[in-house]
């Protein structure tokens, strides 16, 4: 077996590691982002606003 030139240091971080922090951030700045509560919750938070009960 040869060592991998990349992960010789022994204390990089495994590629699954990496790619699964890289789409949770993703992911975290999508939501964030995008606008959950602009988007999806709007009509819910306009009618909580409007102090409808529904």
């Amino acid at each position: 077996m040869t060592a991998d030139p990349r992960t010789s240091g022994g204390n990089a971080p495994s590629p699954w590691l990496i790619v699964t922090g890289i789409v949770g951030a993703l992911a975290l700045i999508f939501l964030l982002g995008a606008g959950v509560g602009a988007q999806w919750g709007a009509p819910q938070w306009d009618r909580w606003l409007n102090g409808s009960q529904g």
